[in-house]
């Protein structure tokens, strides 16, 4: 009888392990490539990369090494709070528990549609949270506005024929009160737009970038030119932010992720897994004691 017992136990936790993690994590890349392409706001030094040596060495095996340089703010990337913030902190201080946080997705391609400089507003965001609940403590929230689609194009990215005249650009952004609402009524990490600042050029800029000042001013990092943004659901990513830990940075180059199939509530399935084989091995210590009185 105990060995039966035995091993209906060990079956049943290899099979309700295998259950749990039979299905892999899938990512999201929302990194656009860093390369001659990228797009910079001007005045950024622009991407430029050096092949120092690339091929087959005397010894017969192949040999690669390159240099590049580039402005902090081009392509896919973050802005440290140093940014905008004096005293703030800089790239190589943020620290790494601002990197990560549960994925929020605000839909508002169509309404960009109709109108290139909408402004993501309160509404909009409490218009998701009836919907889909609060926005989570350390939430990573992203402007879904459909403006990826343009990138690389510069003059369709920044919507000018002067692509070298900001007081040209015409592009989405972030409404101030929206800015303010996330900075002082929630708790997020990041906020993260799919063009190249939450900043709406003709309205914001004037006024002094009040969108990145009220989040920056609060250790809320700031994500632009974010990708594929459209490949996310509105909730249930975690995202990942992978920033380079540049010495006195205000931002930098960023490799952003987006994970899909980790349980908020419970954990990873391998996590679960993990919590479920200890529960069974405890089960099958009880039982031993049990059937060897």
């Amino acid at each position: 009888m105990a060995s039966s017992l035995v091993r209906s136990l060990v079956t049943l936790a290899a099979t309700m392990t295998s259950l749990v993690t039979s299905k892999p994590l899938e990512t999201v890349d929302l990194t656009y490539v860093l390369g001659k392409d990228a797009v910079f706001w001007p005045g950024q030094p622009p991407f430029n990369f050096t092949i120092i040596l690339r091929g087959r060495q005397p010894g017969g095996y192949w040999f690669e090494v390159n240099a590049f340089g580039l402005g902090e703010h081009g392509g896919t990337h973050f802005d440290a709070p140093a940014h905008f913030v004096q005293g703030g902190w800089r790239a190589h201080q943020i620290p790494s528990s601002r990197l990560v946080g549960p994925g929020v997705v605000v839909n508002v391609a169509d309404k960009v549609k109709g109108n290139a400089e909408y402004e993501l507003t309160t509404e909009d965001l409490m218009n998701w949270e009836e919907e889909y609940g609060r926005i989570p403590d350390g939430a990573v929230v992203l402007m879904n506005s459909g403006w990826g689609s343009r990138y690389p194009d510069l003059e369709k990215v920044f919507n000018t024929k002067n692509p070298k005249d900001p007081t040209t650009f015409r592009f989405p952004g972030v409404h101030r009160d929206a800015a303010r609402w996330l900075a002082e009524e929630r708790n997020i990490t990041a906020l993260g737009v799919d063009f190249p600042s939450p900043d709406t050029p003709r309205k914001s800029v004037a006024a002094g970038y009040p969108v990145h000042t009220t989040l920056l001013g609060k250790d809320i990092l700031i994500l632009e030119n974010v990708a594929y943004v459209n490949k996310l659901p509105p909730r249930g990513a975690t995202i990942i932010i992978g920033t380079v830990k540049l010495q006195d940075g205000s931002g930098g180059p960023a490799r952003i992720l987006g994970l899909l199939g980790i349980d908020d509530a419970s954990g990873s399935p391998q996590l679960r897994a993990c919590r479920l084989t200890v529960l069974l091995m405890v089960l099958f210590s009880i039982v031993r004691k049990v059937v060897t009185l």
